[in-house]
């Protein structure tokens, strides 16, 4: 029998059916590796319609572990930069592809005043072919889009370690472009792995959009370009559909009738360009700010739908749903069963929660407190842990309501380093990423909520809105929740509140409490029992 075949149902109809291998899961199209009909009960038809799923399936597999092994500057290559190296054959060919661009750049340029004069016959058969590309015209639009090429065919090489010395004096191919500025400016201010992919992310769209230029040729039209092209973006680009230029899945998205991005996406994408091209003229890159003056005009609609597209929180009906959900699927003593009530009580962060240390359950002042920070662990060393920004710093009181339903005893039981040991990071080292997967399925599968806008996150809302109500200041909601200071001439200044302090407000908040939450007995009694413990 053919590897991968499985009879099904009472007819007996053979199915392809293989798993993809452990280690590339999310790195290979899993539509390859999903069951498929063969369609005939006959061993032997069956075995030869399998055979192309097969080589589908190992070439994909082969593929991903290939650049699994590659080194990282490989993997680094953008899609469009991949798709060069590939079809000219290797590094080797694409040097030589351009050296003979460069040399046909030159002869372009110095005959550019002359081409009206030159016959035609007299071009060798190689420069022939790029002038008839070029409309049979050598004038200087036309030796800038040459010039383009040339630009992008070397990044690729450069970002491969290999030096085109036939390109050495060629300004407008040498000249740096966003490419180089974006990773300039995430080196010198050392920023983190994911705010860089999600700048460089906003560079690629915007050469996608606008092509590879100098980074000193750009002007307001091109960012006029960009920010009118990106409400076209699909909202959540399918992982195996990101090596796709603009155009081809922005076609693709309009086919499938995907969600296009909010309207924040695009600001965010616009604000990150603004950052690199204002370090680029800082950095005497750029002479010019072509974003002076330049304003993202958005459409008008209706005051009472501009909060459609975003989180909300939850009613205190739908509150009490998803946790009773949550409890008939997990136990105390499950880490997934945590997460949801530290969100809802804390107010933190999913990432902020998921990654917690075993060591970040500390006690201070006689107060057991969450410690949310990227420092290194004194033991562990390095646990992989990432904050959104400085305010996201801080040591906060536990909640009463969590100590009592047993947070601390759950601490014990871990085998450490992680707070929730059988939490994995995904491939972009986040450990919220693939709990914020199973709770979502939780959420909508097992809870039944299908109101879009109700997430992970909307326990943040949630949390917000319930610490309002209880007449927290907003100087504690922001140091709770780990948010910038709004006002006050005091910024800045000072270690800020004590868990005493902090603990005292904390525990007025109760989302989940059926009366007004600070004013039972209960919930005083628990206060004083986490103070005096």
């Amino acid at each position: 029998m053919a590897r991968y075949l499985k009879r099904r149902g009472k007819r007996g109809i053979w199915y392809f059916q293989r798993a993809i291998p452990p280690e590339l899961k999310g790195k290979v199209d899993s539509k390859l590796f999903r069951d498929k009909s063969l369609e005939t009960t006959d061993e032997d038809i069956a075995e030869k319609a399998a055979r192309k799923l097969i080589v589908a399936t190992d070439d994909a597999i082969d593929r991903a572990r290939a650049l699994a092994k590659a080194p990282d500057y490989v993997r680094n290559l953008t899609p469009a930069e991949r798709s060069t190296l590939d079809e000219a054959g290797g590094v080797e060919f694409l040097r030589n592809e351009i050296a003979s661009d460069a040399k046909q750049y030159r002869f372009l340029d110095a005959a550019a005043v002359m081409s009206a004069l030159i016959p035609e016959d007299m071009f060798v058969d190689r420069i022939a072919a790029q002038l008839q590309r070029l409309d049979g015209k050598a004038d200087s639009a036309q030796l800038a889009e040459l010039s383009q090429i040339i630009r992008e065919k070397a990044r690729t090489l450069h970002k491969l370690g290999v030096v085109v010395d036939e390109i050495k004096e060629m300004t407008s191919v040498t000249d740096p472009g966003l490419y180089e500025v974006v990773n300039h400016w995430a080196e010198s201010t050392k920023q983190p792995d994911q705010t860089k992919r999600q700048f460089t992310y906003a560079v690629r769209r915007f050469c996608e959009i606008n092509g590879d230029m100098p980074v000193r040729e750009l002007t307001k039209e091109h960012i006029r370009k960009f920010a009118d092209r990106l409400p076209e973006l699909p909202a959540n680009v399918p992982l195996n559909k990101l090596d796709l230029t603009f155009d081809q899945i922005v076609f693709l998205g309009q086919r499938k009738g995907w969600k296009t991005v909010s309207e924040a996406t695009v600001t965010k994408h616009i604000q990150g360009l603004r950052a690199i091209v204002n370090h680029a003229v800082g950095q005497g890159f750029l002479d010019t700010n072509p974003f002076e003056g330049f304003r993202n005009v958005k459409a008008k609609g209706k005051k009472s739908d501009a909060k459609d597209d975003g989180r909300k929180s939850f009613s205190l009906t739908q509150l009490l749903h998803v946790f009773s959900t949550l409890s008939a699927e997990k136990t105390p003593g499950d880490d997934d069963f945590w997460v949801p009530y530290i969100a809802v009580y804390q107010g933190a962060r999913l990432e902020e929660i998921c990654q917690l240390d075993k060591a970040d359950f500390v006690t201070v002042d006689d107060v057991p407190c969450f410690r949310i920070t990227d420092a290194f662990d004194e033991l562990a060393g390095d646990t992989g842990k990432k904050v959104k920004n400085s305010a996201s710093v801080r040591t906060i009181p536990v909640h009463p309501r969590l100590l009592a339903m047993g947070l601390a005893e759950h601490v014990g039981r871990s085998k450490g380093p992680k707070l929730f040991s059988s939490f994995e990071q995904d491939k972009r080292g986040r450990y919220g990423g693939p709990y914020g997967k199973r709770f979502a399925r939780l959420l909508r599968e097992k809870a039944e909520i299908a109101d879009k806008q109700l997430v992970f996150h909307s326990f943040r809302h949630t949390w917000t809105d319930a610490a309002r109500n209880a007449g927290v200041p907003v100087e504690i909601r922001e140091r709770l929740a780990g948010r910038e200071a709004s006002k006050g001439s005091e910024k800045g200044y000072g270690e800020g509140f004590n868990p005493a302090v902090l603990l005292e407000h904390l525990a007025k908040v109760d989302p989940l409490a059926t009366k007004p939450a600070g004013r039972t007995p209960s919930m005083e009694s628990l206060v004083a029992e986490t103070v005096a413990a």
